[in-house]
């Protein structure tokens, strides 16, 4: 089954383009959130068909720049489930002129595309994306230790009176540099 199909149409003398995508359980989140009781299956299942995907991203020289547990929709039936990577908003074509403001989800974010908002010539590449998946992994894991982390974090930015992101989708944990 194709993870991803799209056709173009013609509607009235506009021509548009469809993404036609099957239907998923969920996303990782909900996963997350349902605290699995045997979250290491889980993770070595799932966690080999996302860095294989994001093998074949990087491959396409593409950063994700917004990987996080609700960008990952799951399939699952009996044991055996389904990763598939979506939400390609915030991606970026990694080229030698790659020099683009941080964006993506605070929590997930690696250091160096959280400098962005000080150095404004700070690059970041492929080790960002990865830098997301430990996250997602550690949130899964052991999710107490990713929660303390994430407040401790929140608070050394509001002590730090860092007012150089804005919230994008209501979540003060979604960000993108000014």
């Amino acid at each position: 089954m194709p993870c991803l199909e799209h056709f173009f149409s013609d509607r009235g003398g506009v021509h548009t383009l469809n993404i036609t995508m099957p239907r998923f359980d969920g996303d990782f989140r909900q996963l997350i959130d349902k605290k699995p009781p045997s979250p290491y299956v889980i993770f070595k299942n799932l966690f080999t068909q996302v860095m294989t995907g994001v093998g074949h991203i990087h491959q396409a020289r593409i950063v994700h720049r917004d990987l996080k547990p609700d960008n990952i929709m799951i399939n699952h039936e009996g044991s055996h489930y389904q990763a598939v990577i979506t939400d390609f908003g915030l991606s970026k074509e990694l080229n030698t002129q790659f020099n683009t403001r941080g964006a993506g989800t605070l929590h997930y974010m690696a250091p160096e595309v959280f400098v962005r908002t000080t150095r404004p010539y700070a690059q970041y590449g492929f080790p960002a994306d990865i830098f997301s998946c430990g996250a997602i992994g550690v949130e899964l894991l052991h999710p107490e230790i990713y929660e303390s982390a994430s407040r401790r974090f929140m608070r050394l930015l509001n002590t730090a009176g860092c007012s150089s992101f804005i919230t994008i989708s209501g979540r003060e944990s979604d960000v993108s540099f000014l």
